[in-house]
């Protein structure tokens, strides 16, 4: 994959149209549900702030990430998702995410709604902070909302989680 380095704040805005809607960055495509990133992000200690309005499935900054790289990246904004909704990711599979921070607000959250991911599996999270409220109707976590073979060393979750039914 690709490298990538954030060089200032950004502001994304999806907030009309379907989920596949993307927004460029650099020639990347950070935002997307239906494509993979599986390239190396480097945020360098600056912010993406994300609205999205559409209510889709694999909703975060990258929708959905195969064998990826985030890193140094702290995210604030809002998020309207259903299923697989993540600060950070919506969706990955053998990932890592290094040093990333959440502070979105989630809206309208389903199942699989996490701080940094909402859906991972074989991927690892190291020195990551969640400090929104995450809540939904089931499989709902601090920093992952479901997981499956991950490995987390020195994260942190400071906010609240609730789920309506299933596991929190």
């Amino acid at each position: 994959g690709k490298y990538f380095r954030l060089d200032a704040d950004i502001i994304i805005c999806n907030t009309v149209g379907e989920a596949h809607d993307i927004a460029p960055v650099g020639g990347a495509v950070i935002y997307t549900s239906y494509s993979e990133f599986n390239g190396i992000f480097d945020g360098n200690g600056h912010t993406v702030t994300y609205v999205s309005c559409i209510g889709s499935d694999r909703n975060g900054v990258f929708g959905y990430a195969n064998s990826a790289t985030v890193k140094n990246l702290t995210v604030n904004g809002y998020i309207k998702g259903r299923n697989r909704v993540g600060g950070i990711f919506g969706s990955t599979y053998n990932c890592t995410a290094e040093n990333c921070t959440n502070n979105m607000t989630f809206y309208d959250a389903r199942d699989c709604v996490g701080g940094i991911a909402g859906y991972s599996e074989i991927s690892n999270y190291t020195y990551c902070t969640n400090n929104s409220k995450v809540a939904g109707m089931q499989q709902i976590g601090g920093i992952v909302g479901y997981s499956n073979g991950d490995t987390f060393n020195g994260c942190v979750n400071n906010g609240e989680i609730s789920a309506v039914k299933g596991s929190a």
